[in-house]
């Protein structure tokens, strides 16, 4: 990666996804996040992106570069190193849950369906970007709201 040849530390977080082709099934690395790559850098060191075949912006709020934080890029790691399995529970579509267990305890979401699949949808604030994630229902527990 260009990047990493600046000297700038960057994460693509990429997934494998089997694709049909004319004759055969493949399986590629796509991104998890088209378009984005995640960048650790000291403002210094900001302008080393500009340049980078590819490179279009920084992510920003009203032209204040965005940072994501650690534990989020953390959270995006396990992501892509977990995929555990989820069967039928006493779960309703549209619960909030939170994981209690395996390498993705700690994350927040909310429960959704899928033809003939519960998953867990993962909501990273900072990219205002969701991820759906088979998540075992013994490793999920109910958020109640606090009233």
């Amino acid at each position: 990666m260009e990047l990493n040849r600046k000297g700038v530390e960057a994460f693509l977080p990429l997934y494998n996804k089997v694709v049909q082709r004319s004759d055969r099934k493949k399986k590629i690395s796509v991104p998890l996040f088209s378009g984005y790559v995640f960048v650790c850098l000291h403002p210094k060191e900001v302008f080393q992106v500009f340049g980078v075949p590819g490179f279009v912006r920084f992510l920003s709020t009203r032209g204040v570069k965005d940072i994501v934080p650690e534990y989020e890029i953390q959270t995006i790691q396990k992501l892509l190193d977990s995929d555990p399995e989820i069967s039928n529970d006493g779960f309703s579509v549209g619960d909030h849950v939170t994981v209690k267990s395996g390498p993705l305890a700690g994350l927040t979401g909310r429960l959704v369906s899928k033809p003939g699949k519960k998953k867990l949808i993962v909501y990273l604030e900072s990219l205002m970007q969701s991820v759906s994630v088979k998540v075992s229902p013994g490793c999920v527990e109910q958020v109640f709201a606090h009233v």
